[in-house]
């Protein structure tokens, strides 16, 4: 069996963490679930970690998208998360958790990746008003 295991106690880290190895190392993947990170990166035309134009040169490899098409991914968030993060210049970005999440779910699907989404109503930025449903598809990939 192919598993991420990691070590990273905050989980929105977690999360930036796994669906980025997810790109470079798809066939160390077997199933991906994310949840809300504050900064995602899509697979656009843009320097990393905005998007994925320069993966070649920051990693030494390229993304191959066919390979994440096989792969099932969960992206889930709750309804109340709307957080915003911080810029390093102290700028506020226009996107929350939610609006990352979606365009995050857009940008696969465009894709031709497969995607499980959800958001999740009552919910804001905790594990524990969506590890139900992370867990249901994490069994759902076991079976």
């Amino acid at each position: 069996m192919r598993y991420i295991k990691t070590s990273l106690k905050e989980p929105e880290l977690m999360n930036q963490f796994a669906h980025r190895f997810f790109y470079l190392h798809p066939n160390r993947v077997a199933y991906l679930s994310a949840g809300a990170p504050g900064t995602a990166t899509p697979l656009l035309p843009h320097p990393w970690p905005q998007g994925t134009s320069d993966t070649s040169s920051v990693f030494n490899q390229e993304i191959n998208v066919d390979a994440l098409k096989d792969i099932p991914t969960h992206l889930i968030v709750g309804l109340e998360d709307t957080w915003r993060p911080v810029a390093n210049d102290g700028s506020t970005p226009k996107m929350n958790r939610i609006d990352t999440m979606r365009m995050l779910r857009d940008d696969w699907t465009s894709k031709g990746l497969r995607v499980e989404y959800e958001e999740i109503e009552g919910v804001g930025h905790e594990e524990t008003g969506v590890m139900d449903r992370v867990q249901e598809f994490v069994m759902n990939q076991l079976r």
